[in-house]
């Protein structure tokens, strides 16, 4: 068995193994393969081989300070995409008008000062009382995630930006992924 690679401007088009190999017209240009050859390979000085890598280029410090803290910041997002996954935007949305009418109505005592929350009290069979605090522990306990998260993500923030111009040592040692608190 023969394995031969089509080219076309020095690139890899089409493999064939075959023995015998058949007979193409001769516009088209055959040449021997290595056996694991692929369409994408390239002939370099009249050799097949694995197109090289493209060469990345080197990040200056700053740009690589800048895509830490995006990094940093892509984390936090999915640290809050992952606390929230569970409600819908339309139900998000009503967050802070639940609130808001929670706090009214924990000044006043008055179902006028909630109304959103009256209904949904009457609809669940229980107290405008009791709807009011639930709403009001559950704001709590998500601005307590959130600060966490902020505070998390500010920190990594302050750290990256700490490090001396040019401190490819001090900078790689961050490590942006431990120590999340949620």
């Amino acid at each position: 068995m023969v394995t031969k690679a089509r080219i076309e401007n020095n690139v890899v088009v089409e493999v064939l193994t075959a023995d015998p190999f058949p007979p193409f017209h001769p516009s088209l240009v055959w040449v021997v393969a290595p056996p694991q050859c692929v369409p994408g390979w390239v002939v370099i000085n009249g050799a097949v081989q694995p197109a090289p890598e493209p060469a990345v280029p080197e990040l200056t410090f700053a740009e690589q300070q800048s895509a830490m803290i995006r990094e940093a910041d892509l984390i936090a997002k999915r640290k809050r995409d992952s606390i929230t996954a569970d409600y819908s935007p339309a139900e998000m949305a009503s967050w802070p008008i639940k609130r808001a009418e929670a706090l009214a109505w924990q000044a006043t005592g008055s179902d006028a000062d909630a109304p959103n929350l009256a209904v949904e009290a009457a609809a669940r069979q229980a107290t405008v009382a009791s709807l009011v605090t639930r709403v009001l522990d559950k704001a709590s306990q998500l601005a307590q995630l959130e600060a966490v998260i902020a505070g998390y993500t500010g920190y990594l923030h302050d750290q990256i930006r700490a490090v001396q111009d040019g401190d490819v040592e001090a900078i790689s040692a961050i490590d942006i992924t431990a120590g999340w608190p949620v």
